[in-house]
């Protein structure tokens, strides 16, 4: 056994103990897990204090997410001579947003060496020590978690990873939009947009990296990724309402397929912008066997990747040249080289899929309200809405539309029309879109990446792209609401 692992898993098994008898008599009362999950004691010590913006303590984990009865280990760098950690299920726990699920003992500090770029495509990959590992338990529900790793010197920042559901075969699945994260990840200097040597923006993006790393921390949101920015404020207006739901991300999409098959729905929130063939090969599938798909976000499914394995990792590297001639593979096979979906090599346009599709983004501009066009759909159910009603903050930062230059399904109802100004100043609308398959799926598309932010109002002054409102929408969560009980 790893070094520090056997008091970390002696520590998970005595956790849940004062709380067995309690979660025993809620298994007899027929609620989902999620409901069951819920009302079981949270804190809000998940919440940082003090930031480590500084790179005073950061991590990351050997897999982004796992499955009960697997084993993931965190590598930990820290200028501090100890730290803690402390891994907290992330949902709404009464308002709290987490509970605490272990902690461990204070660990023994050690500063690891951020790697130099491969000066060929710009990949960093951080060959670090473990710092503990843990053997997930069979109790552990599926659901977004969050390492908190605090240094003896009080700083702190996040690992994330998800645990899949196994047991039980939920009706709704939200996907963690893992590669969007990586892909806008500058830890160590690089992201697939930046070089952040170089001052211009043109410059830092033609030396950007082509490949990136899962094997490294994450830059945004003090080590959490994206999922402080939109996602958290899906999964706890989700859980509050105590829908049937796991959670998986886009590598589990990518290797296992299957997992969106024999549900009701797939849930997205806020940015999952790059996608491998295989998931959009997963989507296309399970929408047309008949599998819903509510995509609360925008710019979904605009980049196509490639994952590379690292090691015994299977999808430790994720791939874009965002330039068709630059990438090696473009004369050999075209239709797998890494650019837009809609590009004439791929020619897979999103709006396929979604309806609506990437339209722009925002920069300085917005967020702009959310205007209705269509007020008889039946998604407006329970709310009395005209044409012309609106949400303040929910158009933003990026947005799509039903760009009638690409195909999309003949059956597509344009819901909103939102006027936006563009970040090059072009005055367009932005569209939220639905429709219905042959097969009975349901597609609705927001159209915003900011949607989420109709639905919950949980902030910190640190977080990146903070929610523009200052407090949920009825109406939106009318709409949401209305939408899952569709799927």
């Amino acid at each position: 056994m790893r070094a520090g692992s056997w008091l970390l898993l002696a520590l998970v098994a005595l956790v849940p103990l004062s709380r067995s008898a309690t979660a025993a008599q809620l298994r007899r009362s027929h609620l989902n897990p999620i409901q069951l999950e819920n009302r079981l004691p949270g804190t809000t010590a998940w919440q940082i204090q003090t930031p480590a913006l500084n790179g005073q303590i950061s991590g990351y984990g050997s897999a982004q997410s796992v499955a009960p009865g697997q084993r993931i280990s965190f590598f930990v760098s820290t200028k501090a001579s100890r730290f803690t950690a402390s891994i907290f299920r992330m949902g709404w726990y009464g308002g709290d947003g987490g509970r605490l699920m272990v902690s461990t003992p204070s660990l023994p500090g050690v500063l690891q060496p951020v790697p130099a770029p491969d000066p060929r495509n710009g990949l960093l990959v951080c060959n670090w020590s473990e710092s503990f590992s843990i053997e997930i338990p069979s109790s552990w529900v599926s659901g977004i978690y969050l390492v908190k790793l605090t240094s003896s010197t009080n700083h702190q920042s996040y690992i994330p990873f998800v645990v899949r559901g196994t047991r039980h075969r939920s009706p709704l699945l939200m996907i963690d939009a893992v590669t969007t994260s990586e892909a806008y990840n500058v830890w160590g200097g690089k992201s697939l947009y930046v070089d952040s040597r170089y001052r211009s923006a043109a410059a830092a993006f033609d030396h950007r990296a082509v490949m990136v790393s899962f094997d490294r921390p994450y830059q945004q949101n003090d080590g959490a990724g994206w999922f402080l920015s939109w996602e958290i404020h899906m999964v706890r207006w989700l859980e509050s309402r105590g829908y049937d739901v796991s959670y998986a991300d886009d590598l589990d999409v990518n290797d296992h397929p299957g997992i969106l098959l024999h549900r009701k729905g797939i849930i997205i929130a806020g940015h999952d912008e790059y996608w491998s063939m295989a998931m959009r090969d997963a989507m296309d599938g399970a929408v047309a066997s008949g599998v819903g798909l509510a995509n609360f976000a925008a710019n979904t499914g605009y980049w196509q990747i490639r994952l590379a394995p690292l090691g015994s990792q299977r999808d430790a590297i994720e791939i874009c040249y965002k330039d068709f001639k630059r990438d090696p593979i473009h004369s050999s096979d075209p239709t797998q080289a890494t650019v837009m979906w809609r590009s004439k090599q791929v020619h897979r346009p999103e709006s396929e899929l979604l309806g609506a599709m990437y339209e722009d983004y925002l920069g300085r501009h917005g967020p702009y309200p959310w205007v209705v066009k269509n007020p008889h759909s039946w998604i407006f159910k329970g709310r009395r809405v005209s044409r012309g009603t609106s949400v303040k903050g929910i158009v933003g930062h990026e947005e799509d539309a039903l760009l009638g230059r690409y195909p999309h399904p003949p059956q597509v109802r344009v819901l909103s029309a939102s006027p936006v100004r563009t970040s090059t100043g072009s005055r367009r609308k932005s569209n939220s879109t639905l429709y219905r398959t042959a097969r009975g799926a349901m597609v609705f598309n927001a159209g915003t990446i900011d949607w989420s932010y109709g639905l919950d109002d949980i902030r910190a002054s640190w977080w990146s792209y903070p929610p523009a409102r200052s407090s949920p929408s009825p109406l939106i969560e009318r709409v949401t609401a209305n939408v899952l009980a569709r799927l």
